[in-house]
């Protein structure tokens, strides 16, 4: 699955020191990768839980701030995500 959209850095539901992720569709436990599209670095993160969206919310997952430091992503940033299903 590839997906594009905004991502949002989660404060508070993730461990702030792991790779772990919400995503709005993806079971617990898929590995995603992520890509920051402003500089294409690439991360791999864990889908901790899910979060409700609807169709007007831009964002498709919520990174832990480790993970969003880590590709250097700004809070809201674009982002191409990729896993299997």
């Amino acid at each position: 699955v590839e997906e594009e959209g905004k991502a949002e850095i989660e404060m508070g539901k993730l461990p702030s020191d792991k790779n772990y992720a919400l995503h709005f569709d993806a079971p617990k436990g898929t590995v995603i990768m992520v890509t920051n599209k402003a500089n294409q670095k690439t991360i791999f993160v864990k889908v901790n839980d899910t979060f409700k969206r609807n169709d007007s919310n831009p964002v498709i997952i919520k990174l832990s701030e480790k993970a969003a430091k880590q590709i250097g992503l700004e809070d809201h940033g674009e982002v191409l995500l990729s896993y299997a299903r």
